[in-house]
């Protein structure tokens, strides 16, 4: 949801920042590719980038991602903790590892890192049985961050980065402007609504879950992490899995946007995420602000897409003025839940 850029310049040859590097990790740590210069890189995005290292002694591999440049060090250092705290209590966030002092970010320069283990596993960008797991997990990783404490600081919400968006977006080009009024209506309709607020993900999606053999799931990206309603997720993750299009298995956005739901994904997600074990709904969903968060990340979404040139703005605007249609879906979808 952010407009910034990232870039991450990383080579065995850059011998002062890999021995330094190594020194705060306690390892031995090398780019893995093709010569001294060679290094994998596994995302290269406009926010930042991640490259593949391994740890010679002990032949594991981790990855250095560096924190985005759009996070200030408040933020960075708020993000870093609230994964510490949460996977002492549910392990259901991609883990950091810690440097020397227990510190969470090497830096260098005016840049911040953190270093990760590689976790095995699948990104579902299709999903057939794992929907209904991939909703319990969400729930459990709810669960744990509902038990740390939120920020005092206003800055550190789900409304506040949206509206950073809306302007960086309104600042980047003009043409976009007309996209964007009802998206910040949106977001003012949702700010104050009578949910259960608490720190959440901010960016479910298919890219950032691994799906392990143990029918477990684990959630990456933690950059997003805020303050919000627990409703901004749960769209999120029906959007994402059981509607949008994507490019050659990518985050990017197919320029061809479907606005017909996946009953079943839906119904299976929602399943996995209010219902015990036992299939009891643990508790009931307040279908109008499921449905006002699901426009919002919808519009969220078209925003983004047209911005990155995934579609053109015919194509994004089109699309937003189209959601009555999906309205219509998601209230017959939600009948056969306890709804309030």
């Amino acid at each position: 949801m952010f407009i910034a850029n990232g870039t991450i310049q990383l080579e065995n040859s850059n011998c002062k920042f890999m021995c330094s590097l190594s020194d705060f990790y306690g390892m031995s740590l090398s780019t893995i590719g093709t010569g001294n210069k060679g290094s994998v890189s596994i995302a290269e995005t406009k926010t930042s980038n991640k490259i593949l290292l391994r740890d010679i002694n002990s032949g594991n591999h981790f990855i250095l991602k560096e924190r985005p440049l759009y996070l200030n060090q408040e933020r960075c250092l708020f993000t870093a903790n609230v994964v510490r705290k949460s996977n002492k209590l549910d392990p259901t966030l991609v883990p950091i590892v810690k440097g020397e002092n227990d510190r969470l970010h090497f830096i260098s320069g005016d840049q911040w890192y953190v270093l990760m283990p590689v976790v095995e596993g699948f990104i579902p960008w299709t999903i057939n049985k794992e929907a209904e797991i991939i909703g319990q997990q969400l729930a459990l990783l709810h669960n744990s961050l509902a038990a740390i404490n939120i920020a005092s600081d206003p800055r550190i919400s789900i409304s506040f980065d949206l509206l950073k968006f809306s302007y960086d977006v309104n600042k980047s080009s003009l043409q976009l402007s007309a996209l964007l009024k009802p998206f910040i209506n949106l977001i003012a309709e949702v700010a104050h609504s009578p949910s259960q607020v608490q720190i959440i993900h901010g960016d479910i999606s298919p890219s950032n879950v691994i799906y392990q053999k143990t029918n477990k799931c684990v959630f990456l990206d933690f950059d997003n992490i805020s303050v919000g309603s627990i409703y901004y997720d749960i769209a999120s993750l029906c959007l994402t899995f059981a509607q949008l299009n994507y490019q050659n298995n990518s985050s990017h956005l197919a320029s061809r946007q479907r606005i017909s739901l996946n009953p079943l994904f839906i119904q299976d997600l929602l399943q996995g995420y209010f219902r015990s074990e036992s299939g009891e709904q643990v508790e009931p969903i307040n279908v109008e602000l499921f449905i006002k968060f699901y426009q919002l990340t919808w519009v969220e979404h078209m925003v983004l897409g047209a911005v990155r040139g995934d579609f053109t703005i015919i194509q994004a605007q089109t699309s937003i003025d189209s959601f009555y249609l999906i309205r219509q879906q998601l209230q017959i979808i939600l009948r056969d839940f306890s709804c309030v």
